[in-house]
């Protein structure tokens, strides 16, 4: 979004300026005599004629328009560094590290993202064993199911059509659990337990 809105001043203000580059590129073609025979033909005496009339109320128009450029882009200088604490993106550890030298600071620092660092391994070691437990309670159930499907079976009690459909829900159940094993193993992996 922010973007976007930046892209948009730009745009903006490339459309508004672009008169105003075009205008000022209109006098500079003219070579010095034509300049010289134009200061002639001014006296003070004589009337200026509707283009030049024309050529200088459209000089004043660029020119007011230039200076709304140019309090655009001000304005644009200003909301950018109004913005450029929360756009930041570096980090400023040094800058509050009060009385201690650099050496002591860095030894704080280091000793803090070692605890950090143990703290979210501890985190990770018991999200792994809680989904450990979940597989196995996951597992004696489907171990239960599996019983009471046999035991049904066996008595004749469910049609085929049902014990098909609990037959593919068991098979459903076996795959995620499978599946949840397999991250548990990444994880161990990535962490460095196995």
């Amino acid at each position: 979004m922010k973007k976007l809105s930046l892209t948009l001043v730009f745009a903006m203000l490339m459309l508004m300026a672009s008169p105003s580059l075009i205008a000022q590129g209109q006098g500079k073609g003219k070579d010095k005599s034509e300049q010289s025979k134009e200061k002639k033909g001014n006296k003070p005496g004589k009337e200026k004629s509707a283009e030049e009339e024309d050529d200088e109320d459209a000089e004043d128009k660029m020119k007011e328009k230039g200076t709304k450029a140019d309090s655009m882009k001000k304005e644009k200088k200003q909301k950018e560094v109004k913005a450029m604490p929360d756009s930041a993106q570096g980090n400023a550890y040094g800058k509050t590290k009060g009385e201690l030298s650099g050496k002591e600071f860095g030894q704080l620092r280091s000793e803090e993202a070692k605890q950090k660092a143990a703290t979210k391994h501890a985190e990770l070691e018991n999200e792994i064993e809680k989904s450990e437990k979940a597989v196995k309670a996951s597992e004696e159930k489907i171990a239960q199911a599996e019983a009471r499907l046999e035991e049904v079976k066996s008595k004749g009690e469910v049609s085929e059509e049902e014990i098909s459909k609990k037959e593919e829900a068991i098979a459903k159940a076996k795959q995620k659990i499978q599946e949840l094993k397999e991250k548990i193993k990444t994880q161990k992996t990535a962490i460095g337990k196995e």
